[in-house]
């Protein structure tokens, strides 16, 4: 309002009506800058909003994933440890089946010796 003031007072030589439209020509220019500051302000405003809430919405959708990660991992952590462990049970079975088959075979062996001698 002030340079459009100036305007006013500096081209009222000219004659009034010039300077007059001059004048309200600057001063809704510099209405039009001040609205357009304020719907700036609004929007980023607005735009800070809708960011903290999709913020918001992708950490709970992160901690989901991260829920469900993890109980998939625990899942899977116990399936291996029960075929672990039942693979150890068949190996050991396998082992103590090839210990004992080699005793055997030297009982009748021995067997077979004594009968012969």
């Amino acid at each position: 309002m002030a340079y459009a003031l100036r305007i006013y007072e500096s081209l009222r030589k000219f004659g009034e009506e010039p300077a007059r439209i001059l004048a309200e020509f600057v001063e809704e220019l510099e209405r039009r800058k001040s609205a357009t500051s304020e719907e700036l302000k609004e929007t980023e405003l607005k735009l800070i909003v809708q960011i903290r809430e999709k913020e918001q919405i992708y950490l709970k959708e992160i901690e989901l994933l991260r829920s469900e990660t993890k109980k998939e991992i625990e899942r899977l952590r116990i399936e291996l440890t029960e075929k672990i462990e039942e693979t150890q049970a068949q190996l050991t079975e396998k082992i103590e089946a090839t210990r004992a088959e080699p005793t055997e075979k030297i009982k009748a062996t021995r067997a077979e010796l004594t009968e012969k001698i």
